[in-house]
């Protein structure tokens, strides 16, 4: 019997206790080259979210948006620190400094800096402007590009969708890390600001045929270089 049969029979059976998961992460950190503690900090976690990962994108709606796509892969296992909406990891997509002091929702923050690095890697400029409100950066990515059709979605484009009451400003956001699938609706995406407190960047799953909550998606323009 592998571990992973043994661990799944465990749960199913509901004997698996606080022991096997220190035995587990210690045995998953010592197979990685990671420090065998059983504590699953923020190198465990992008280790194993890597072995999660979705199909690898060669291919997407701009070149843009892959670039931006690939700063978002690179941020996977960081995020909040020492309380809710903090963290020099959230400080920084912000564009703020580390003043330890909360920064807010996150989910625009960083969508926002994975593509202003990304058209600052490109030597493009950057083709809408910034801001903290999901929705609203949704709207000024489409206004900027093109508004696409749920069954066109590629790798890089932006996703956002509706929250709290209907039609108010609450939003989240993401960013498409692959293409859709059309015969399911299934696409995958790398998204900040997911899940309680310490939330990380990870990716994320969605059935976007059977979501009334998801509002649109953008593609964001191939520019030439600005020198």
């Amino acid at each position: 019997m592998n571990a992973a049969t043994y661990l799944a029979r465990e749960l199913a059976s509901k004997r698996l206790t606080h022991s096997h998961l220190v035995t587990a992460v210690r045995a998953f950190q010592q197979a990685h080259g990671l420090l065998a503690d059983g504590k699953p900090g923020p190198k465990t976690c992008a280790a194993m979210a890597r072995l999660l990962a979705p199909p690898a994108a060669d291919h997407g709606g701009s070149t843009l948006g892959l670039a931006a796509l690939e700063v978002a892969k690179a941020e996977i296992g960081n995020g909040e620190e020492r309380q809710n909406n903090d963290g020099p990891h959230v400080a920084r997509y912000h564009g703020k400094k580390d003043d330890k002091l909360p920064d807010g929702n996150w989910c625009a923050a960083f969508v926002g800096y994975c593509y202003e690095q990304a058209a600052k890697k490109l030597d493009r400029k950057l083709p809408f402007k910034r801001t903290g409100g999901a929705k609203l950066l949704g709207k000024r990515a489409a206004k900027a590009g093109i508004k696409v059709a749920v069954e066109d979605i590629q790798p890089g484009d932006i996703l956002w969708w509706d929250r709290g009451k209907r039609g108010d400003w609450k939003g989240h956001i993401e960013i498409a890390a692959t293409a859709i699938d059309p015969a399911t609706g299934v696409v995958h995406t790398v998204a900040g600001n997911t899940g309680r407190f310490p939330a990380k960047v990870r990716y994320r799953t969605h059935d976007l045929l059977h979501d009334d909550r998801f509002e649109g998606a953008a593609r964001l323009p191939d520019e030439e270089a600005t020198t």
